[in-house]
């Protein structure tokens, strides 16, 4: 009776415990699809509001763009131009095309200061927006310090000792002149024919710090092959032959003999005093 009774109760209660284990994978399985479901569902919504986010922020980029390109708001209105001294205000803006009305975003600042570059007189430039309406201009110019003579034509030759550009009716002509530069040497070696331009403007620098040069205003500077110099001063044409550098010490004794000769009542026409073998002495030719 008692297995009987087992088997009965294995007949009633242990077929349904296998099938609620099943069951249960099965809830189990449905569970674990589900929860995949739902996170490539909230995976999706996330990448559609980021795409939503980026479509509206280009679209918004776009419009502000569009609008900061049309709106009178950002019309050019001014243009502030400082650093000139050879160059008008209507050679800045003519060699830039630029006007005014213009819109701000659309005139191209690069551009504007590679062609304010390209100008002999420039040295340097710089343009820059100010918003909203004004253009800002700042240059910086090259100043004539003489005249240079070269292959028989005349050019400006600037403070840093670089040719500017040749000289027209309308640029300044009453610059010492330098001699003796040529251009075979400046095309084979242009670093050292530009150190003796510079050397020439240093010379003419020295003479202008002395008295001699009030009553004696420099004319022109030859430089010679050997590296010697003459200095022409005076629009009579008082002739220095200093020699070779350097000339600072040639320069003052030159003053003294000026200053010297004169007290006497003479006029030198001729100072030399380039000798090499005593370069004590001094010979003056009178006129």
């Amino acid at each position: 009776m008692g297995n009987k009774k087992s088997r009965k109760q294995r007949g009633r209660w242990g077929r349904p415990a296998a099938r609620d284990a099943e069951s249960t994978g099965e809830a189990a399985v449905e569970t674990g699809g589900g929860g995949l479901a739902e996170r490539l569902a909230q995976g999706v919504k996330v990448l559609s509001g980021v795409l939503l986010v980026a479509v509206v922020s280009a679209a918004l980029a776009l419009g502000l763009h569009h609008y900061a390109r049309t709106t009178p708001r950002f019309a050019i209105v001014d243009v502030s131009i400082v650093g000139t001294r050879r160059l008008s205000r209507e050679d800045v803006l003519g060699a830039l095309g630029l006007r005014l009305g213009e819109n701000i975003f659309t005139f191209d600042t690069g551009i504007a200061t590679r062609k304010l570059r390209q100008s002999p007189w420039v040295r340097s430039a710089e343009v820059r927006r100010r918003l909203p309406s004004t253009i800002e201009i700042e240059l910086s110019e090259h100043q004539p310090a003489a005249l240079l003579a070269l292959a028989g034509k005349t050019f400006l030759v600037s403070e840093d000792g670089l040719p500017i550009k040749e000289v027209e009716p309308a640029d300044p002509h009453d610059l010492p002149l330098l001699t003796g530069i040529s251009l075979a040497e400046l095309g084979r070696d242009r670093r050292a024919e530009l150190g003796r331009i510079q050397a020439a403007l240093d010379l003419l620098g020295t003479y202008a710090e002395l008295p001699l040069a009030k009553n004696y205003p420099p004319e022109e500077v030859h430089l010679a092959e050997d590296g010697s110099a003459v200095l022409v001063v005076g629009t009579a044409g008082l002739s220095l032959y200093l020699g070779a550098p350097p000339w600072t010490a040639s320069l003052h004794r030159a003053t003294r003999i000026a200053q010297r000769t004169a007290e006497e009542g003479g006029t030198p026409g001729v100072v030399f005093l380039d000798s090499e073998a005593h370069p004590e002495r001094a010979v003056v030719r009178l006129r």
